[in-house]
């Protein structure tokens, strides 16, 4: 449904003054002065008609007039040229009726106004200067025409020199505040526009910096993918050599076993254990390069029943240390199996390994529903993790300890980092040194259904 100010726009405005905003507006506003004398005029002149009135000004000659202006202003599309023909209107509309209603006492005088500041508001400040100077010699000539102020007629010269006076400052005070206000204005817009452009190069800029960004992303992610390819070739291809290594290190100690003395023995015994922990960190190492690569095995997995299977496999591991899990009811999430089993072994052996001597070890587990997505926490009362080591330990074969108070090959932590980032959710922690740590990780709520 198309409203006035619509139908206005289509019909009533040049096209070329559609296209620049602030023209735009005055071209507006100028329409609807038009309008607004047209339909003043015409209601003042029936009234006096009405009432048997004397219409000192041609009203329904400038409801003509204005009509014409607007179709003039329409074909023409010139703010100046139209402000200053409006302009001119009432200055000889109301000029023509002035000396006869009272020269400088009438008050079609105060209404003649109105011409230069139309002419400064919707020209230019030459067009309302232009006309402010013919309004004051206007005044001039009314002050000396003795034919046109009636006060003569009552002796009150010192009144006409004093409404002289005062209309003269009234029309340049009143025009100074409108060329106040019109240079305000100007310069509001100016920083405006230049606001505009400023932020029109912000947004280009962040643009640019924002592809920049998702190039290197891809060129990260690349560089990941490489890294992982290559993490799993090294791995696959060093534990052949290994195996060979210690199976003939293993053969050569049997076959010189009675002749070691212990020094060498020791030193076969390193070699051996170099082997193992070697072959342990290359299968951890493919492990961790095989994590998020196959997308097959995605699907809805219960939290719950992963947790029955982790404790069912490390319940010798609990026996021993006389662990105790607490479990919450848990979600179900949209992952892979086998690696949400991982996830959560590889976190509660953690927090068994890192167990305080003198108490025993308790693991809670509790899920909360954040909306989008589940908020899993596993706390647990163990020795904690230093504050210089709470930003590191989820990089690949970063360590708390050292190797001879904690096994392990320091990919653990890395490999639930990569779990949870493969599901869309992250994951942190917060540990107090001697009082325990929380681990925090977060899952997508499953779309899959």
């Amino acid at each position: 449904m198309i409203n006035i100010s619509d139908k206005m726009k289509l019909y009533l405005i040049h096209p070329q003054l559609k296209a620049e905003p602030i023209a735009f507006r005055k071209a507006l506003v100028l329409t609807y002065v038009h309008l607004f004398i047209a339909i003043f005029a015409l209601i003042i002149y029936l009234t006096c008609s009405i009432l048997s009135l004397n219409n000192d000004p041609a009203l329904l000659l400038g409801v003509l007039i204005c009509i014409i202006l607007m179709w003039i202003f329409k074909t023409i599309g010139s703010l100046i040229l139209s402000s200053n023909l409006l302009a001119l209107l009432f200055f000889a509309l109301l000029g023509t009726s002035v000396p006869r209603t009272g020269g400088l006492f009438s008050d079609n005088l105060l209404w003649i106004f109105l011409s230069p500041l139309i002419g400064l508001l919707f020209g230019n400040k030459k067009s309302g200067f232009f006309w402010l100077c013919c309004l004051l010699l206007f005044s001039g000539y009314l002050y000396f025409d003795n034919s046109s102020n009636i006060a003569l007629l009552i002796n009150q010269e010192s009144d006409i020199t004093y409404y002289f006076i005062s209309y003269s400052f009234l029309f340049v005070f009143v025009y100074g505040i409108a060329i106040i206000f019109e240079t305000g204005q100007s310069l509001i817009i100016k920083m405006l526009n230049e606001k505009k452009v400023l932020l029109e190069q912000q947004k280009l800029e962040i643009s640019q910096k924002n592809e920049e960004l998702e190039a290197a992303q891809e060129q990260l992610k690349i560089k990941n993918g490489e890294l992982e390819n290559f993490a799993f070739a090294a791995a696959h291809d060093l534990k052949e050599p290994l195996r060979m290594i210690g199976m003939y290190t293993m053969l050569s100690k049997k076959r010189i076993n009675g002749q070691l003395d212990k020094t060498t023995t020791e030193y076969f015994n390193y070699v051996t254990d170099g082997i193992d922990r070697m072959q342990k960190l290359l299968d951890d190492l493919l492990q961790y390069s095989r994590m998020g690569k196959s997308k097959d095995d995605i699907k809805d997995v219960d939290l719950n029943a992963i947790i029955f299977v982790v404790i069912h496999n490390m319940m010798a591991t609990m026996k021993d240390t006389q662990a105790s899990i607490t479990i919450n009811q848990l979600p179900i999430v949209e992952g892979a199996t086998s690696e949400m089993m991982q996830l959560f072994q590889n976190l509660i052996a953690n927090s068994i390994k890192f167990r305080k001597t003198t108490t025993l070890p308790e693991i809670k587990i509790s899920a909360t529903d954040e909306g989008e997505n589940y908020l899993i926490s596993l706390n647990d009362n163990g020795i904690g993790i230093k504050e210089e080591f709470q930003e590191r330990v989820f990089a690949i074969f970063e360590r708390a300890h050292a190797r001879h108070e904690y096994e392990g090959s320091g990919i653990g932590l890395a490999t639930c980092k990569k779990i949870v980032e493969s599901t869309g959710g992250k994951i942190w922690l917060k540990s107090t040194e001697g009082e325990g740590t929380t681990f925090f990780f977060t899952f997508p709520k499953s779309n899959m259904n």
